[in-house]
């Protein structure tokens, strides 16, 4: 490939607008000192000359730095890529990974250009545009097929069996996975489980992401694709700064001093009559009423210090530390559906007490109980069981009305309570015992 194409190569991979490039650079001089002519960059360009020889070297196999080993070299340091930034933030849109990764099939696959040996590590990587069987991707990663194979699986990844699918990407998470088991940290089963987490949970995420995304540029696919490599360095660093606060709070939230019971409330708020909604409104309207109740139910949760377990269709299954906050978000969450001319009510049950938490869920008699209990309520009902309802005795703007004793599915007898705001049942809301099946 022609060195002098690289640099045009690589801002085409990436979308690189060059006018608008180019009228941050003249902005950048326009702030200059009177009298300065140019940037002075010459440091920073030497310094990344100097990175990109040793890219080229040692990652790319090249026995000469081209302008593109220059430019990875500036956009792979930290401190380099901060100038960069600085003057353009068209430089964000390149993928320093991807760059690294592909840069021979970006570039056009030029000898100097290829990757020979996959950024120092052990074994024979992929080169870039290359894919690997699973078995080929083990070997260069150091670790067994059948290891391979459980840290995809548990990934969410599809057994390739002997196809060539593997590229860059999986070697580089075969290695951390294999270094996590071998410095001793953890062992496999323990990995296993980390990878399961993220693998659940990020599938979720990305998709989430991506339908949000094709939503605001209204369902097209090239400028989806477009926005979300434009978004990806940014998207990236939120990932990893709010996975450190929310691990932190997951810490005081999960874990409990040794010799205490781990006890939670376990609340399920769903809409009533969702089928009959879903058959009235169309998709767009479709999509706005779970956003909205996804929104609101969110908020109402969040701001008691509570946290959402899952959604499952219309159903949100939230969980807080005492009866008190699952009743306020139960309240809140009924208020604010009470008047919306779109959701024909919403209603909520929940109960305390011991739960097994595992995999990001919650589990046990407790979380059996508040899911059967929510059930027997109607729209604009809070309901509860009489253990439950005895933690919020004089809590301040509550109302406890007894409804008797009911069967539930799986539990047996159980005496109901309903949680209201003073004057609610004196407006006609809540029910008489027995009145509901």
């Amino acid at each position: 490939a022609d060195k002098g194409n690289e640099i045009a190569a690589i801002k085409a991979k990436f979308g690189i607008d060059d006018g608008q490039l180019a009228s941050d650079i003249v902005a950048a001089l326009d702030k200059l000192p009177r009298g300065a002519s140019s940037l002075d960059f010459s440091q920073q360009l030497m310094e990344g000359v100097q990175q990109g020889w040793m890219y080229a070297s040692l990652q790319f196999g090249a026995s000469r730095v081209s302008p593109g080993h220059a430019l990875y070299g500036l956009l792979a340091s930290e401190n380099l890529r901060t100038v960069l930034l600085n003057i353009s933030r068209e430089w964000r849109k390149i993928n320093v990974e991807q760059l690294g990764e592909q840069y021979g099939a970006i570039v056009g696959g030029s000898g100097e250009a290829a990757p020979a040996g996959g950024g120092g590590s052990d074994g024979d990587d992929a080169a870039p545009g290359e894919r690997l069987t699973p078995r080929e991707a083990a070997a260069a990663a150091g670790v067994s097929r059948l290891s391979a194979r459980k840290l995809f699986r548990a990934l969410g990844y599809p057994d390739a069996d002997d196809e060539p699918a593997l590229g860059g990407t999986e070697l580089q998470v075969l290695r951390i996975a294999s270094r996590m088991v071998r410095d001793g940290t953890l062992d496999e089963r323990t990995v296993l489980d980390l990878a399961r987490a993220v693998g659940r949970s990020l599938d979720r995420l990305a998709t989430w992401q991506v339908e949000t995304l094709a939503e605001r540029v209204g369902g097209d696919r090239d400028t989806t694709v477009a926005l979300l490599r434009i978004l990806a360095p940014d998207l990236e660093e939120l990932l990893a700064l709010v996975w450190r606060r929310l691990a932190d709070d997951a810490v005081d939230r999960v874990l409990v001093p040794a010799g205490e019971a781990f006890e939670r409330a376990v609340g399920f708020a769903d809409v009533v009559g969702w089928t009959q909604v879903v058959q009235s409104l169309d998709e767009p309207e479709l999509a706005a009423l779970v956003r909205r109740f996804g929104n609101v139910a969110g908020d109402a949760v969040a701001d008691h210090g509570a946290r959402i377990i899952k959604t499952v269709g219309d159903e949100v299954m939230f969980s807080a530390r005492t009866a008190a906050d699952a009743s306020r978000i139960a309240l809140r969450l009924i208020t604010a559906f009470a008047e919306d001319p779109l959701v024909p009510g919403v209603r909520v049950g929940f109960s305390y007490g011991p739960v097994v938490a595992r995999l990001g869920d919650l589990f046990g008699t407790t979380v059996n109980l508040a899911a059967r209990i929510s059930r027997l309520a109607d729209a604009g009902d809070v309901l509860t069981d009489a253990a439950t309802a005895g933690l919020l005795t004089g809590t301040p703007g509550l109302r406890l009305r007894t409804l008797g004793a009911r069967q539930v599915r799986g539990v047996g007898a159980v005496a109901l309570v309903s949680v209201e705001t003073p004057g609610r049942h004196a407006a006609g809301g809540g029910y008489a015992p027995g009145e509901h099946g």
